[in-house]
């Protein structure tokens, strides 16, 4: 028996965090660029010798009026990014997996407080991903973009049979399930999707599973929550909810030490992201970048 029901399955996730206006007020500081700069730094390991490039990262930067919001800046080989909020920097590190997983965190808090839409962080994260990967990480080698050439299939170690059933003793526990019978009686009330790229999950019973990223819910109920299961080799598994945005910015962590792990291409982890950035803030509005740096 197929585990997906083969009616057609149509649904939508709500949004969690629906701002009414999108209003980007982005404050002016006393500051030019040559104090930005100086400021700047005074907060990085700084050779003389290295010149110091500021860029706004959707428009150019009024160097007489410097204005908050997030930038990006290029020192000697190091490229990074910062946000200047009340006059203070906000270094964002992107040097390592954990560095970039805490800097993303601080983009989206910083995108929430400021009522930035969907395709803003989208853009912001993205180009962090990229930078972190090609200058950072692979500073002599550009990891190729087409992540088609970089399908791979790993083994967890565990039947989808398994699976399923823990997928389902967490939907009783969280009462999205009346009890575990309820789900042997039909197997096909648990919906699971594979996320990213490459989506699938075989038929209930004992062939493995793939590891990989599965969302899953009780398809039979009206406003039913959904949840996130990493599967890891070995048949390690850990399960996430979609409840609060601490959860949305843990999952985002998880994900991106997941995907580095695998060592699947940037272009996956960003779509990934992207995914789940759809849940927390607004869409199409990237029409509203005139009055950010």
């Amino acid at each position: 028996m197929k585990f997906i029901k083969t009616k057609t399955v149509i649904f939508f996730f709500l949004l969690i965090n629906s701002f009414s206006n999108i209003i980007y007020s982005q404050n002016k500081t006393c500051m030019n660029l040559d104090t930005l700069k100086e400021k700047l730094i005074n907060q990085i390991d700084y050779n003389k010798k290295e010149d110091v490039y500021v860029f706004g990262v959707f428009n150019e930067i009024n160097d007489k009026e410097i204005i908050e919001g997030v930038y990006r800046f290029k020192v000697g080989a190091k490229v990074s990014f910062f946000i200047l909020d009340k006059e203070k920097i906000y270094l964002l590190d992107i040097t390592s997996e954990e560095a970039l997983a805490a800097s993303i965190e601080k983009i989206i808090n910083y995108s929430i407080e400021k009522k930035y839409c969907n395709e803003l962080v989208k853009e912001y994260i993205s180009r962090m991903i990229g930078i972190y990967e090609v200058v950072n990480k692979y500073p002599e080698y550009k990891r190729i973009n087409n992540c088609v050439s970089e399908k791979r299939s790993v083994l967890s170690g565990v039947s989808s049979e398994k699976i399923m059933l823990k997928m389902a003793e967490f939907l009783v526990d969280k009462q999205e399930i009346p009890n575990i019978d309820y789900y042997f009686e039909d197997p096909t009330c648990v919906f699971v999707k594979k996320q990213g790229l490459y989506e699938g999950f075989p038929e209930v019973g004992k062939s493995l599973v793939e590891t990989g990223i599965y969302l899953f819910l009780n398809i039979d109920k009206e406003d039913f929550k959904s949840y996130i299961m990493f599967v890891k080799e070995g048949g390690m598994y850990d399960i996430y909810s979609y409840e609060s945005i601490i959860d949305y910015v843990l999952i985002i962590k998880e994900t991106i030490f997941f995907y580095e792990k695998a060592n699947i291409c940037p272009k996956l982890l960003v779509l990934q992201i992207n995914d789940i950035l759809d849940l927390i803030f607004k869409i199409n509005c990237f029409d509203k970048t005139s009055s950010l740096p």
